[in-house]
């Protein structure tokens, strides 16, 4: 569904939904969870479903994130698109290592910024993260994680990959890192 998403630059409501059916089960058991919370009254927010979501290392996650973002986007809900842009930002970062392993290129990262984020702004700002820095971002990575609790980077699982880079982003290894691996915002 990632695919078909990028390919397709104006989705409406009613492709969203049926988008959404054929995403996988994993990631429509997170987001229907987080919509009964909804419905019941409370507001779980999206920092919440985009925290869930940055776990789950498959292209349908990321899906998710631009359909809401997309949602939003149509729905005029400016500041709520502008969140979920940081998001997706952040979920590339996070999953930097999966995709490199996958063999996704870092040209899609330009083309999910060209279809999509670049169109995101709220009260005239926008979120963006260079291209070049995802490589950077992947090699510093490793090296960083290397250095973390004595790590084997070689020998570790790609979801403990996304627990230390999510630590990474939330500063939790030093200011730095939080400051040099998040989307920044710009005049749209």
């Amino acid at each position: 569904m990632f695919w078909v998403i990028l390919k397709n630059t104006s989705i409406n409501q009613n492709q969203i939904s049926k988008i959404e059916s054929k995403l996988s089960a994993e990631v429509k058991l997170v987001v229907e969870k987080w919509r009964n919370n909804f419905r019941n009254g409370r507001n779980p927010g999206i920092r919440r479903l985009a925290h869930k979501l940055e776990i789950i290392h498959n292209l349908d996650a990321l899906a998710v994130m631009m359909l809401m973002c997309q949602s939003c986007y149509i729905s005029n809900n400016e500041k709520d698109a502008h969140e979920w842009s940081r998001y997706i930002y952040r979920y590339m970062a996070i999953n930097s290592e999966f995709f490199h392993i996958s063999g996704v290129k870092e040209e899609i990262f330009e083309k999910i910024n060209e279809v999509l984020l670049q169109k995101i702004k709220y009260k005239n700002l926008r979120y963006t993260y260079p291209l070049s820095m995802y490589s950077t971002l992947h090699h510093y990575l490793m090296v960083g994680l290397s250095d973390i609790g004595n790590l084997d980077y070689a020998n570790i699982k790609t979801r403990e990959i996304i627990f230390h880079a999510r630590k990474s982003l939330n500063g939790n290894y030093g200011w730095d890192l939080q400051a040099a691996f998040n989307p920044i915002g710009v005049v749209a």
